[in-house]
């Protein structure tokens, strides 16, 4: 968001973003890249699966309400772009001051059948739905002519091949993700496994993403796991990584092991390196990796670490198809991807909407 926000404030769209009162360092990113920020109390976005969080996000609904109606008159925005389902105060406090909204849908961690009962309450609201992908606004019971898609973005000058280095001898495979049960380190660990058997050649595991306290838990399973597999010692745990870019583009593969994603940006950036991927059946991954004739990956059966392994030791060990896939993941992550045609896409969304609302188009 916040290089879009950039991209977007030189198109003479000013952008703020609206972050929690507790938004940790939102506000100076923010701030570092030139982009307006309001702090505004507003209830956590709660765990569908935890009564008291819901509780605590019914309860916080009228006040935050309210905030936001005062943030709005206030600031006299055109449009109000609201990201994530569980938004419904910004929401409903822009189409009561009658300001358009578009939400965003860019999440598919929601059980199904509740994911359908919020995706008709935003339909209802919003002026104007988009989604992260045409799977995850399916996931949200919505047709596919009832939301635009808006893809994620990655920035392609930053996320380049590897084109100066020589190839090693070891097998990098790779992961991007921050360490919590959602993103299936422990499905990696045993995929890698696999693959380790398998190959001839050395392999070794990248693991790049932030590791909080409360996934202490979570993370010493996968560690234990990984040395009854006898895999520890084959694993290079980089943690948070400011600027991934040169350690991914030093991958042969990228594995996604996700139970639920959207539009995941370690696939984009995988893709912008010329790095092949690997993902489970999740989101928008097939939409991301499987165009037509331009497949930069491969889409397993989600939660099936025999059938990512088997992928995985095909294009590791097919030098024209792992060619091919680099290729093609690079070309379509700057022909789609690129952070300046998403931006380009949100910029004629708002402008729409804003025309609308005045009778009248906005150029």
């Amino acid at each position: 968001m916040l290089t879009v926000g950039q991209l977007l404030q030189r198109e003479a769209v000013e952008t703020t973003a609206v972050v929690p009162a507790t938004g940790g360092n939102a506000v100076q990113q923010f701030a570092d890249g030139g982009v307006a920020t309001e702090q505004l109390q507003q209830a956590k976005i709660p765990n569908p699966r935890k009564l008291g969080e819901l509780t605590n996000w019914f309860a916080s609904f009228p006040g935050d309400v309210r905030r936001f109606g005062r943030l709005f008159a206030q600031r006299k925005p055109d449009v109000v772009h609201v990201n994530g389902i569980y938004l419904v105060a910004p929401a409903l406090a822009a189409k009561w001051a009658g300001i358009p909204v578009m939400w965003h849908l860019n999440d598919t961690g929601l059980p199904p059948r509740l994911a359908r009962i919020m995706g008709g309450i935003a339909y209802r609201i919003a002026d104007l739905m988009v989604a992260a992908a045409s799977a995850v606004g399916r996931h949200h019971g919505l047709a596919d002519d009832q939301f635009e898609v808006l893809f994620a973005p990655v920035d392609t000058s930053k996320f380049t091949p590897d084109t100066g280095s020589e190839q090693g001898s070891t097998i990098k495979v790779g992961i991007v993700a921050n360490w919590n049960h959602g993103k299936g380190h422990d499905q990696f660990v045993r995929v890698l496994k696999d693959i380790s058997d398998r190959l001839a050649a050395p392999v070794q595991g990248v693991i790049i993403g932030s590791y909080l306290d409360n996934h202490k838990d979570y993370y010493d399973g996968v560690m234990k796991l990984a040395d009854d597999l006898g895999m520890r010692d084959k694993l290079d745990i980089r943690g948070f990584v400011a600027e991934p870019a040169a350690l991914i583009r030093e991958f042969d593969l990228l594995l996604l092991t996700s139970a639920s994603e959207a539009c995941p940006i370690a696939v984009l950036e995988a893709m912008s390196c010329g790095v092949p991927v690997v993902a489970y059946q999740v989101g928008g991954v097939r939409e991301m990796l499987q165009r037509p004739d331009q497949e930069c990956g491969a889409v397993v059966p989600r939660q099936d670490p025999d059938a990512m392994a088997e992928a995985s030791i095909r294009i590791l060990t097919d030098d024209e198809l792992h060619g091919r896939m680099s290729r093609n993941g690079r070309s379509v992550a700057v022909e789609i991807f690129d952070t300046s045609s998403i931006a380009q896409k949100h910029e004629t969304l708002y402008r729409g909407l804003a025309g609308k609302h005045r009778g009248k188009e906005v150029s």
